[in-house]
């Protein structure tokens, strides 16, 4: 069975889903939890209270549903390792992130989706802009650092159609 990972922008987009108006979604979102279809990070949940969590069904969504957001288990703690001994993807936090003390979700998506076969990342991030010459200008995003590791990595509305969500 997939699997997908979802980085914090999935969830930032679901924020304007407004259960009155979106009940199908919730009602989706409920069910690929309780099939374990879906999972994230323990430092999504960080992004997003520090910076998302304004809206109060979200809050409340993530709170009952905790359980999907895991800290790093020690293969994914060796995937990280592994991530970062390579030059272009330490550019996955900027220096200013650094200084601020994080938190850090991106790598530690990566990490889990290397963890298991037939992961997916779910994210709102589009690959680096390319020069003429086709080399990536800027830090590298995640969709390019899932490319450079063969991982699967999908929009939220490519997640939606293939689990043939229909509003």
């Amino acid at each position: 069975m997939a699997h997908y990972v979802l980085d914090t922008g999935f969830f930032i987009l679901s924020r304007d889903y407004y259960p009155d108006v979106f009940p199908t979604f919730w009602e989706r979102m409920n069910d690929v939890v309780k099939e374990g279809v879906i999972s994230s990070v323990h430092e999504v949940k960080k992004e997003l209270e520090r910076y998302g969590g304004e809206q109060k069904h979200l809050v409340k969504w993530i709170k009952d549903n905790s359980n999907i957001f895991t800290k790093p288990d020690e293969k994914e703690q060796n995937n990280m390792k592994n991530i970062f001994e390579d030059e272009y993807a330490q550019g996955l936090i900027s220096k200013n992130k650094m200084l601020e003390g994080g938190p850090f979700a991106d790598p530690l998506v990566i990490a889990k989706a290397m963890s298991s076969p037939m992961v997916t990342v779910v994210t709102r991030e589009l690959p680096a802009l390319k020069n003429k010459r086709g080399k990536a200008q800027g830090a590298p995003k995640i969709p390019d650092i899932c490319n450079n590791l063969n991982i699967n990595c999908i929009t939220p509305e490519q997640f939606m159609q293939e689990q043939n969500w229909k509003f």
